[in-house]
């Protein structure tokens, strides 16, 4: 929710697609189902086990685990569900045509 953070989509510079879910999501087809703004395919990356890269990082080096700690404190939380706004944009673009 862009207007939640004060951004538009036009000035995001990068979209990450981690894990499972984003290891098999084709970003073409991301967009093609309005999951993701096309504007953003050409910015959009699959990074595989985030997660699991990430605490491989911290266990070994000193400055990866500072830096996870400066990223943690700049990173903000936010809950799709409590916003009125998502779930009405939710359904209004949830439109799978499944009558094939």
């Amino acid at each position: 929710m862009t207007s939640q953070m004060g951004i538009h989509v036009k000035d995001i510079k990068k979209v990450y697609l981690a894990g499972a879910f984003g290891n098999f999501l084709r970003p073409d087809s991301a967009c093609r189902i309005d999951m993701i703004p096309l504007i953003l395919l050409d910015r959009i990356f699959t990074v595989g086990n985030a997660a699991g890269e990430g605490a491989k990082r911290c266990a070994l080096s000193r400055t990866e685990y500072e830096r996870s700690k400066k990223l943690a404190k700049e990173t903000r939380f936010m809950e799709l569900a409590q916003l009125p706004e998502f779930q009405t944009q939710y359904l209004h673009f949830v439109d799978f045509n499944l009558e094939q």
